[in-house]
């Protein structure tokens, strides 16, 4: 999973006016972990002060990615479940396993299943949901 820079991070600041210039742009986009930013300032009065560096270090952390599963019309007992109960979704690519899976048959009553969605971007956390059904 990526995510892009933005003027949030992008953030410095100085006491006098002048120039900043980062080694990273806005929408540079990075990956899970630690990552160093880092800036050069230029002041307006070159003649007063000197070009300042500075460093900082952002984490990138894990997605949870969102994922919709609409309750399911009731079913009859002897109705093997199908894609029409299991119908969950997500806004980025991944795969779905059910609990109970596609083609059980549940006894007489109420049950919980569960869907896992593993991203098909590894970085991003697993989201476990039990759905009344």
């Amino acid at each position: 999973m990526w995510h892009s820079l933005s003027e949030k991070q992008l953030n410095a600041s100085a006491t006098i006016p002048g120039i900043f210039v980062y080694a990273s742009e806005v929408g540079d986009l990075l990956t899970v972990g630690k990552h160093t930013l880092s800036v050069t300032f230029t002041p307006n009065d070159v003649a007063g002060y000197t070009t300042a560096q500075a460093t900082v270090v952002i984490t990138v952390t894990r997605a949870t990615p969102k994922i919709a599963w609409p309750a399911p019309a009731p079913i009859t007992y002897g109705t093997r479940l199908s894609h029409s109960q299991l119908a969950a979704t997500a806004a980025i690519a991944g795969t779905f396993t059910y609990t109970p899976g596609e083609g059980a048959m549940l006894a007489a009553g109420t049950h919980t299943p569960v869907v896992t969605f593993t991203p098909a971007d590894p970085p991003a956390t697993p989201l476990h949901r039990p759905r009344y059904q």
